[in-house]
């Protein structure tokens, strides 16, 4: 019975352990993806209803996962790859910039993504 006790304690505090790693590298490298992402999705032909935006910010700027976990991620990821699109396209960035964009994105999706799954 002892061991039993002893293994789901420490399963309990292996999964708080991995939450703060997440917290403490997740939320800042999200948090610093932002302004360039947010800019991307500003170039796009086609633009979200108004506030979406800033509501994005404000659950990514204050690291909240409840708030995290209600962006819509998939529309907004489409409007980002459109903004660098747009960008390429009317000559403000080169093929290799608009690549290392759609990049960042990717990673921002990524980083996003974990932090809207529920511990």
């Amino acid at each position: 019975m002892n061991k039993i006790l002893l293994i789901l304690v420490s399963l309990v505090a292996m999964s708080c352990s991995t939450t703060r790693v997440e917290n403490a590298t997740l939320v800042p490298a999200v948090q610093s993806a932002w302004p360039g992402v947010r800019y991307d999705i500003e170039q796009a032909p086609t633009q979200p209803q108004p506030g979406v935006l800033d509501a994005v910010e404000f659950a990514i700027e204050g690291g909240n996962r409840s708030l995290i976990r209600a962006i819509n991620w998939p529309d907004l990821q489409v409007l980002a790859l459109s903004g660098i699109d747009a960008q390429l396209n009317d000559g403000r960035i080169s093929a290799g910039v608009a690549l290392s964009l759609i990049e960042r994105v990717g990673r921002f999706r990524d980083g996003l993504e974990k932090l809207q799954e529920v511990f």
